[in-house]
């Protein structure tokens, strides 16, 4: 589950007609985008464009005014590389020049999907909860979902896939790429904390988060945020642009 930071601000500052038009354009694509795992060319006006190829949906989705949500159809292996996959790419659009970076969770759980775009269960808690807990624009496993891939030996899997790629690579640096391109990394993820009397606390809690500057250009996390005097968006960018700064000093 994601939402859209600076949603309210962004409204203020384009109305809701330049929202709707930014969202036709550029979110709502972006989101379609990282939901599959191939893209076609069509001619639309006599010009080429790169579309989503409907055949090869990852990961279901639904978007609802700022919050978007993806689900699987089970949580096996395969099921944890697509959701992840996608939320790397979704978050990867976010910052992309649009200022409307997302923060998401990868939770987990039981989850019905009616045909009338009603979701019920334990899964649309656990991200709902594991999003609003993170002061940055960003994605972590909850901490219920990392348990469980834990357990379920996901993680174990993912670097034995890795591994496979890699063997498949021609190159010494097109074998590292492979094996470093590891989306999940291990983080203090700044937390945040809104008693019913008081100010937002902030900390952190150790966990997995998702790694979104790989092959990125530098200074994204800076050039993704609105200006702002507020104290609780200064902090969320601040956090962001720590994890840019750590990720980039550890992938060299």
């Amino acid at each position: 589950m994601f939402d859209v930071l600076g949603f309210k601000q962004l409204r203020a500052l384009r109305g809701t007609s330049g929202l709707h038009r930014l969202y036709m354009r550029a979110i709502v694509p972006s989101v379609q985008h990282a939901a599959v795992s191939r893209r076609k060319t069509v001619t639309v006006d006599g010009q080429p464009c790169l579309v989503p190829d409907e055949t090869s949906w990852r990961v279901a989705l639904r978007v609802f005014s700022d919050t978007v949500v993806y689900m699987t159809a089970d949580d096996g292996l395969d099921s944890f590389l697509a959701v992840t996959e996608a939320s790397f790419e979704l978050l990867r659009a976010g910052f992309c020049g649009f200022r409307a970076p997302f923060r998401g969770a990868i939770g987990h759980g039981d989850l019905i999907d009616e045909p009338a775009h009603v979701l019920i269960g334990s899964a649309v808690e656990d991200a709902h909860s594991g999003e609003q807990s993170q002061a940055w624009a960003g994605c972590c496993l909850t901490p219920n979902c990392q348990a469980f891939v834990q357990d379920a030996g996901h993680l174990t899997a993912w670097d034995e896939v890795m591994a496979k790629a890699a063997e498949g690579a021609d190159e010494v640096n097109g074998k590292k790429r492979w094996l470093d391109r590891r989306l999940l990394v291990e983080y203090e993820i700044p937390t945040q904390h809104k008693p019913n009397d008081g100010p937002i606390r902030y900390g952190t809690r150790r966990g997995l988060a998702v790694d979104w500057t790989f092959n990125m250009y530098e200074g994204a996390a800076q050039k993704s945020f609105h200006p702002s005097d507020d104290r609780r968006a200064m902090v969320k960018a601040n956090n962001t642009r720590t994890l840019e700064a750590w990720a980039r000093a550890k992938n060299g």
